[in-house]
């Protein structure tokens, strides 16, 4: 705590021969004098209890001694005995308010100890007001101001809270848990054990699978994974496939504490290798949040370029999978004391840390921050009392719907620490966020296709991601909500695929998108539902979103010259039989135009309307007849 360092200060000046800390030109008494004399002696010997002593026995022939009253609150503070100091230093007041500056740092600092607010910021802020302050402790008297005010306050406007242990299949009623982290669909939990073996204890990871409504008895995640070094401070990668970790002083590595990856292979983590330079350097690099996407890694960090002591830094991964030189989150984040522990968010935008820097409860508190367009990062809020108290409060984490958070604390009678969820107060939630997994399969044989995936803002019409989905043709990435995305899947010798998933208004984000996906070959026959073309209602004119999709089956047929299409539109059944194959055909033909106008040539280009004579759902329910409204692409020719 910085409390320490403040009795560092106080116990040099009580060590140090000065003639301003220790003058005895307040007494006349020959005797006090002596007695003063000989317990600055004592204290400089560091014999505390026998300057006590003689300083005693001094107020006693002369109590308006102001030196033996001063001397007094500086072993009390120096003990951290607050109390007493506050009213010995108190009493030096009342005989002369004008004595020592010192004085009211002490009781600044006292009172805040104290948690009587009000008179630490009434003498911090005559401290501020002296002349021959104290740089250091000037620092450190705002920062007590400050937390008092934040204190008071959020003590008397408690945020909601009410945090649930997670149960005996994570936690121990004997062993510390802690360092949670959840797979962004909710179903891996890998935490931190402190392990008992033999006469001392080592760090090793555990993990748990939710299943059935409830968290699985967690197991030992075993070798090479865990060693007899201390392994911690991690954060699973969305998919939960990648472990981003720390290891302090590992053989092989760059020295201190470097950032480390795993791989998951069923049961077993593999591959496990230091991400080397420029994240690990022979400075201290520790707990790693890797974003959403995998692209960009926070972590804190003590390396040349820090604010404070220890602050958070961001490495952006290259197209060519390296990692770039770390980045400092800058004044908006870090401060002159520490910052550490990140987690972003899913959202990709959303940033929770802590810091004993920003105005909080006065120990380690934890802060939210969100990032805006241009990339700039907000003063951060802190999430409040209760969730923050006056101890140190670290390694939040929060769900992918923002909703739940999870956070190690010490239950109530007990000295360890166990893992618990509570409900995030509405404020301090991140953006909302889903996600899209599934596979990518041959429809002809079943077999896994390593196809392209993009990922794009059909609003903006910018890419947000591009996925490869490997020779197993499985695929997982993130969806915030607030954003109408259009969701491809391509692959050479095969018809595009296409989804729309529209989260612009509030959705339930706990059902995620799960999609098994059959490619079909690019032969005669074969067909595709174009579900990002728009039209407006009940009309023929082409939305802006549609630009995406119109530009992917432009693309596609340049790349298959010898492709011939047709294009049929089809409605639900609501309306006229006359209406709807008049308005089937109107956006049929107005696709037709808008790809002839990008230069595919008339002979290759057939369009036709249906009207509502080929339903693919039930036209009872609006779901059904939504996917009835279409338009739909067939390859009539090679």
């Amino acid at each position: 705590m910085r409390y320490l360092f403040f009795l560092l200060v106080v116990l040099l000046n009580l060590n140090r021969v000065s003639a301003q800390t220790f003058t005895t030109e307040k007494t006349t008494n020959a005797k006090t004098q002596k007695l003063l004399s000989a317990a600055k002696g004592y204290i400089l010997s560091n014999k505390l209890d026998d300057a006590v002593k003689q300083l005693q026995r001094a107020l006693k022939e002369d109590s308006l001694c102001i030196d033996t009253w001063q001397m007094l609150g500086d072993i009390d503070f120096t003990r951290g005995q607050y109390v007493q100091c506050a009213k010995n230093v108190e009493r030096v007041m009342q005989l002369n308010k004008g004595y020592k500056s010192k004085g009211y740092y002490m009781l600044c600092m006292s009172y805040w100890t104290m948690d009587d607010y009000e008179h630490c910021i009434q003498n911090g802020k005559e401290y501020l007001l002296v002349k021959d302050k104290y740089d250091p402790w000037v620092r450190d008297v705002n920062q007590a101001i400050a937390n008092s005010g934040f204190a008071s306050y959020a003590i008397q406007h408690p945020v909601p809270f009410n945090p649930i242990n997670l149960g005996d299949s994570i936690n121990t009623k004997t062993m510390d848990e802690y360092s949670p982290s959840i797979s962004l669909d909710n179903s891996i939990l890998i935490y931190n054990r402190n392990v008992a073996v033999g006469n001392t204890h080592q760090e090793d990871f555990y993990i748990s699978f939710y299943k059935n409504g409830t968290w699985m008895l967690s197991k030992d995640a075993g070798t090479p994974l865990n060693t007899p070094n201390n392994e911690g401070a991690q954060k699973l990668s969305a998919d939960g496939n990648t472990l981003f970790f720390t290891i302090c002083n590992k053989q092989g590595g760059y020295g201190s504490c470097d950032i480390y990856t795993a791989q998951r292979n069923g049961d077993q983590w593999v591959n496990i290798r230091n991400l080397g330079f420029p994240v690990s350097m022979p400075t201290w690099e520790s707990q790693p949040s890797i974003s959403a996407d995998g692209k960009d890694l926070y972590f804190a960090s003590n390396r040349p370029g820090t604010i404070g002591a220890r602050d958070i830094f961001v490495s952006h991964k290259g197209a060519d999978g390296k990692w770039g030189i770390p980045e400092n989150l800058g004044e908006n984040i870090n401060t002159t004391y520490d910052e550490g522990y990140p987690f972003i968010h899913p959202d990709n935008k959303t940033l929770y840390f802590c810091s004993d820097g920003w105005p909080g409860m006065g120990g380690i508190d934890i802060f939210v921050s969100k990032r805006d367009e241009k990339g700039i990062w907000s003063k951060p809020m802190n999430l409040g009392y209760p969730i923050n108290t006056k101890g140190d409060n670290t390694g939040l984490i929060v769900s992918a719907d923002g909703k739940m958070a999870y956070y190690a604390s010490t239950p109530e009678g007990r000295t360890d620490l166990d893992i618990y969820k509570f409900d995030m107060p509405e404020e301090v939630r991140p953006v909302p966020v889903t996600y899209v997994k599934g596979i990518v399969r041959s429809k002809t044989d079943g077999k896994p296709l390593q196809a392209k995936i993009e990922l794009i803002d059909l609003n903006t019409n910018k890419l947000v991601a591009i996925l490869d989905c490997g020779n197993d043709g499985v695929f997982f990435h993130s969806l915030p909500t607030g954003y109408n995305y259009a969701f491809n899947v391509s692959k050479s010798g095969y018809l595009f695929h296409s989804e729309n998933f529209e989260l612009l208004s509030e959705r339930d984000v706990s059902n995620p998108f799960i999609l098994n996906i059959n490619l079909e070959p690019a032969t005669t026959g074969s067909s595709v539902v174009l579900r990002n073309v728009f039209f407006d209602v009940n009309a023929s004119t082409l939305k802006p979103e549609s630009k995406t999709e119109i530009e992917k089956l432009v693309q596609f047929l340049k790349t298959n010259p010898t492709v011939r299409i047709e294009i049929g539109g089809h409605t639900d059944n609501t309306g006229s039989v006359a209406n709807n194959q008049q308005l089937s055909e109107a956006r049929a033909k107005a696709l037709y135009q808008v790809l002839i106008a990008a230069g595919i040539e008339n002979s290759r280009l057939t369009f036709k309307g249906y009207g509502a004579t080929k339903p693919v759902a039930d036209n009872q329910q609006e779901e059904g007849r939504a996917q009835n409204r279409r338009t739909e692409v067939r390859i009539i020719g090679m």
